[in-house]
């Protein structure tokens, strides 16, 4: 589940140098950059009088957000999905690059990450969900993905049967 790329010998030593001069390993720096994801139709919302929702994406969008500074704070600014909000989730997968997004949700007392993909796929691909699969496993989250169509669970029991 290491997604570092292979360094040298010297950019290793490097590294582990830095690392321990600071005292912990450093969190790369997160940004939507070029994303979109969360503009294709995983929010609900109003902006600027144009509705969107999930299957219908946002007025605004074109490759990329194009009102990205002029941004109203609801819903826009306000949402992070959990991969720009919780560093558990390796770089790789940024919803840009696995074409997924993951949201957090809460339902009855019990929180879940969502794992949905984007456009017009309906299966995450074989990494992302392997990587998913592990990590609820080691980690004791659960997780809500689709595959061809059908929802799948992985977790606590009671999650399960929901």
């Amino acid at each position: 589940m290491n997604d570092e790329p292979k360094l040298t010998d010297r950019q290793q030593q490097i590294l582990d140098s830095m690392r321990s001069a600071l005292g912990s390993i450093p969190i790369a720096s997160r940004s939507c950059g070029d994303c979109a994801k969360c503009c294709e139709g995983w929010l609900s919302g109003e902006v600027y009088g144009h509705d969107f929702y999930p299957g219908n994406p946002c007025f605004f969008l074109e490759k990329t957000c194009s009102i990205y500074k002029d941004r109203p704070v609801d819903p826009c600014r306000n949402f992070k999905c959990n991969w720009l909000s919780e560093d558990v989730f390796p770089m790789w997968m940024k919803p840009s690059l696995i074409n997924a997004i993951i949201i957090k949700k809460q339902n009855k007392n019990m929180s879940y990450y969502e794992i949905e993909p984007a456009g017009d796929i309906d299966t995450i691909d074989s990494k992302t969900l392997n990587w998913l699969v592990k990590w609820a496993a080691n980690t004791g989250s659960n997780i809500q993905y689709r595959i061809d169509g059908e929802i799948k669970r992985i977790g606590l029991p009671e999650f399960i049967k929901m």
